[in-house]
């Protein structure tokens, strides 16, 4: 017998989802419009008035914090794949900045990585260049949908298949719970400090549009290339059943996320990195915190 699908039960949870779609949607505009408009308008202010060296400054270390620290560190190597083991603080430490990113909560951008790694580069793959579900995917269409498109348009991946252990987590259930303001703070500390630096109310307003909106849209699209230009471009030297590329151009960038290769073959390693010459700034940050006791049970390549 059919399940009752017109159920008070069934509806509610129709309902949720659909909600769930759209803020879904809502947040991929958001997070693609809010910052371009932000580089637009530096660029027009950067005409008037000239960027202060403090801003570049902030803008550097606000990178480092939020893409480096918070999305290859923490999502990615601390939370996705469990490469290493750290006490409280340094895991609320981390998770913040990876909430300034703007990418989405920690059990949200894991569990669409988890899924990424069991289907990679087949049906059930959120954002594949090679295919989307059972379809084929020609190199243009395929980029699109893999850099941004597929923010609007991928199945809900559930977080209590994907990212259980993080649910479970109360510290991390408090820090999501307040995304939102953490995104709001990556955005506005900039200009606080900047005016407390300067004095200048207008170069406060550069460093909102510099450290924290372009920074946004700078730190997106990295991310966003891992998923595109990462899965149709560059070097395999290890035989994995995906198409991941290695691009040494973009491993400062991305903190090391671009020898993308070598993490689909080991992905449980903390190191990206594996010749001396592939710079892995995720991985130095990590090999600094082990040696101060920071960090433990730290993965590396077999």
């Amino acid at each position: 017998m059919s399940a009752d699908t017109s159920s008070p039960a069934k509806q509610e949870f129709s309902s949720f989802a659909k909600e769930l779609q759209w803020s879904q949607k809502l947040h991929a505009g958001a997070i693609l419009l809010v910052p371009f408009a932000g580089v637009c308008a530096l660029i027009a202010c950067a005409v008037v008035v000239p960027v202060a060296l403090v801003n570049w400054v902030v803008f550097i270390v606000m990178y480092f914090l939020t893409m480096v620290v918070g999305i290859t560190v923490g999502y990615h190597r601390m939370l996705a794949h469990r490469s290493f083991k750290a006490p409280p603080a340094i895991r609320c430490f981390i998770a913040i900045c990876g909430c300034m990113a703007a990418q989405g909560t920690p059990s949200y951008w894991v569990s669409n990585h988890r899924r990424h790694h069991q289907y990679s580069d087949k049906a059930g793959d959120p954002h594949s260049p090679v295919c989307d579900s059972d379809v084929s995917l020609g190199r243009w269409k395929g980029f699109t949908h893999s850099h941004f498109g597929w923010m609007f348009t991928h199945e809900l991946t559930p977080t209590t298949r994907y990212a259980k252990d993080l649910l479970q987590d109360r510290l991390l259930g408090r820090i999501s719970s307040l995304y939102w303001w953490w995104v709001y703070l990556g955005i506005l500390a900039p200009g606080v400090f900047v005016y407390l630096w300067t004095a200048s109310p207008v170069q406060a307003a550069i460093a909102i549009l510099l450290a924290g909106l372009t920074r946004l849209c700078v730190a997106l699209h990295v991310t966003s290339a891992i998923n595109s230009l990462c899965h149709m471009f560059g070097g395999r030297p290890h035989l994995t059943r995906d198409s991941s590329g290695n691009l040494a151009w973009l491993a400062v960038l991305s903190g090391g996320e671009s020898w993308h290769n070598n993490h689909h073959a080991f992905p449980h390693s903390a190191k990206f990195g594996h010749k001396w010459w592939q710079l892995d700034p995720g991985f130095i940050f990590i090999y600094l915190l082990e040696k101060a006791g920071l960090a433990w049970d730290v993965k590396r390549p077999a």
